[in-house]
């Protein structure tokens, strides 16, 4: 799951949580960051609304995340 705010033509945020925990914690912060730019807070591997890593370690949550940027056409 990735939560998006605004739209604006600024330099896109990939905003993370802390472990354990969820996106929707850091919406406060997500919709001010979003005045002029994208914003992006996916909810980490086995946190929140997303399943987990079948093995969780830092590859499997860099592998998800550069597959998120992907997905969101994010360079």
């Amino acid at each position: 799951r990735v939560r998006r705010y605004g739209s604006g033509p600024g330099r896109p945020v990939l905003l993370l949580h802390e472990t354990p925990g969820g996106a929707a914690v850091l919406e406060p912060l997500a919709r001010a960051l979003a005045v002029d730019r994208p914003v992006f807070v996916p909810d980490l591997p086995g946190s929140g609304d997303s399943d987990p890593l079948p093995t969780p370690d830092a590859d499997g949550y860099a592998d998800a995340l550069r597959d998120v940027a992907d997905a969101l056409g994010l360079a």
